[in-house]
């Protein structure tokens, strides 16, 4: 391989040396009507190669060495770059879609023919990144921006990555994510893992003022620290303030959670009855008043609050009940 060119890179200005079949050195006089010289092309995926010859008038000169002019359609260009101070070096322009071939990986260039040229084979490797470019080599999925900075690439520092997360009010971020990071413009280098490991998934900062991290322990907030909002399970958005955190009101809080889960739970009694609306029948049935125990229709109000109809039974003369309504709400 002689070079690398960005495939499907536009207005290519090649130059190699031709040298002499007899001697090796430089050949010098060559040009875009010398007798017999053939100019060939050919990729790695092509089965044929595109020819340019002096015979077929498909070679044309170069008027400016070092400015691409796009040769005339099915030409090339070809000229003697400085036969004095450099001697055999030659200038080769071809037209852009050489260079963006389907698939290709290599583009093979060959001059032979002319008087006394010994046979030259130039070869390019057509590369999916930009050897040119020094930002980021042409390669667009790379962030276009310095390293450690905003939109850039994160840095190493010692053996945790140094890089700033901007957190908006109320956002969530894993526990056990960035192991070395600035907080939303807080004391660099400080671990979220470490300053607010209350043993949960999600911590959330919802204060995005400078505050200094450094006095938050596991089980204190320092009183200039913002408050901090926890979910633990089914527990959803509870909030600590700045001060000492409560173990007990916190486990207290998740059995609460998990009654309110059991009592809610559909079907758990009968199909369409929840263990919560089947406590309030029987409350209703044992301790709420009732009316109408001489009719064919009884009301059974609701327990303590006697604010409503719980149970209307339809019943003949021997209590015998053919109707029931009830009202768990």
């Amino acid at each position: 391989m002689d070079r690398q060119i960005y495939f499907d890179n536009n207005s290519n200005v090649l130059r190699f040396k031709l040298r002499r079949s007899d001697t090796g050195q430089g050949l010098t006089g060559l040009s875009s009507a010398s007798v017999g010289l053939i100019i060939s092309t050919i990729c790695d995926v092509e089965a044929a190669a595109t020819t340019y010859t002096v015979a077929g008038s498909t070679i044309e000169t170069i008027a400016t060495l070092g400015t691409y002019a796009a040769p005339t359609a099915t030409k090339c260009r070809f000229a003697e770059v400085d036969a004095t101070n450099h001697p055999g070096l030659y200038e080769f322009q071809f037209a852009d879609a050489r260079f963006s071939v389907a698939n290709a990986r290599m583009l093979s260039i060959s001059a032979i023919g002319a008087a006394n040229l010994l046979e030259r084979e130039y070869e390019i490797e057509l590369v999916r990144y930009d050897p040119q470019d020094s930002v980021r080599m042409g390669m667009t999925a790379l962030p276009n921006a310095v390293p450690g900075t905003n939109g850039g690439l994160p840095t190493q520092n010692g053996t945790k990555l140094n890089q700033t997360v901007d957190l908006t009010a109320g956002q969530s971020i894993a526990a056990s994510s960035i192991p070395n990071a600035t907080i939303g413009g807080y004391a660099a280098g400080q671990d979220p893992v470490t300053l607010i490991n209350l043993g949960v998934p999600d911590v959330n900062v919802k204060t995005e003022s400078n505050h200094d991290f450094t006095a938050l322990q596991k089980t204190s907030l320092n009183a200039a620290t913002p408050s901090v909002s926890v979910d633990i399970g089914g527990i959803q958005n509870t909030s600590f303030a700045a001060g000492a955190i409560d173990a007990a009101a916190l486990a207290m809080d998740a059995a609460n959670e998990i009654a309110d889960a059991y009592l809610d739970r559909a079907n758990a009694i009968e199909v369409g009855l929840t263990p919560r609306q089947a406590q309030r029948l029987e409350a209703a049935a044992l301790a709420g008043k009732l009316s109408g125990a001489a009719t064919t229709t009884v009301v059974i109000r609701n327990a303590v609050a006697d604010s409503k109809n719980r149970i209307t039974a339809t019943v003949d003369s021997d209590g015998n009940r053919s109707a029931v309504a009830i009202d768990v709400s």
